[in-house]
């Protein structure tokens, strides 16, 4: 299966000031990733792929391993703009991850699929060129919401952060349904 997530900000311990509804209640950083594991596992097994979208960690790489290998799957890396910490570091990120990079365009039963950090409307502020994207799905984080919106070319743009979403990454099948009940006009 595959799964879909980001902004673990993994040890950041004032992301429990900025996200209070979904983190406030920890009592520490520690409590946070253990919650963090124990939610990423009870859904993600060993063999299943999963597609982090940038903001891994807000700490070292040591307390940034020591996360990651408690976490079930094979892991793809987006960087975001917490992720600069390890973005040099390739043999770190070449033990942990199968694929890392900036900007990943793929395409999942037949749809295209963007995954990115930032919000589609972010990049076309920062260069004009984006908005020629073509794509089914944008799929993005650093929002920490549960932001989903059909444009008007029928593009699905969703944040997928673990905020939005109870902590839990998100399942490609459950996107691409939501997906396909936008597409379907409002009957009632």
């Amino acid at each position: 299966m595959l799964f879909i997530t980001s902004d673990l900000h993994i040890s950041h311990d004032r992301i429990r000031i900025y996200c209070p509804e979904t983190r406030g209640h920890f009592k520490t950083v520690e409590e946070m990733n253990c919650r963090m594991i124990k939610n990423w596992n009870s859904k993600i097994k060993a063999d299943d792929d999963v597609i982090i979208i940038g903001d891994l960690s807000f700490t070292n790489t040591r307390e940034t391993k020591f996360v990651l290998e408690k976490l079930n799957g094979k892991k793809t890396l987006i960087f975001g703009n917490h992720d600069n910490r390890i973005r040099n570091k390739t043999d770190f990120l070449d033990e942990h991850f199968v694929h890392y990079d900036d900007m990943l365009s793929v395409t999942i039963d037949d749809l295209i699929v963007i995954f990115c950090h930032y919000p589609h409307n972010e990049l076309i502020k920062k260069d004009a060129g984006f908005a020629n994207l073509s794509f089914d799905l944008f799929l993005h984080g650093h929002k920490h919401s549960t932001s989903c919106i059909l444009d008007n070319n029928n593009r699905m743009i969703m944040d997928c952060g673990m905020d939005g979403n109870n902590l839990v990454p998100h399942l490609w099948e459950d996107i691409k349904h939501r997906y396909y009940s936008m597409l379907v006009p409002n009957t009632q």
